[in-house]
């Protein structure tokens, strides 16, 4: 299951690597079949920088206990700014159709 292992993740604020990451690596744990108490941390083996760091200091003492879900969520709230969600929710308000 190699050639479907997902692009390596370092962590930064980019969204559309983020979902990417989560897409690849969702299609990758069903595909391999894994049980839930291994999968954060085989999925974890394709994070890099930043990415990394959160595994290690969050979830490498207990990566049996966590579930998938919890683990993109987490890791989005480590890698992303604060105030992100709100950041992209003003890009949308001043976004405007005018004649379209």
């Amino acid at each position: 299951m190699k050639q479907l292992a997902p692009t390596p993740y370092d962590g930064s604020p980019d969204i559309q690597k983020f979902e990417n990451f989560v897409m690849e690596a969702s299609a990758w744990v069903k595909a391999c079949n894994l049980p839930k108490s291994q999968q954060c941390f085989v999925v974890s083996r394709r994070l890099t920088s930043t990415a990394k760091s959160f595994f290690m200091h969050k979830v490498a003492g207990n990566h049996h206990k966590w579930k998938l879900t919890r683990f993109f969520r987490e890791l989005f709230n480590f890698c992303f700014p604060l105030d992100y969600r709100d950041q992209q929710r003003l890009k949308l308000r001043r976004c405007l159709q005018r004649e379209r």
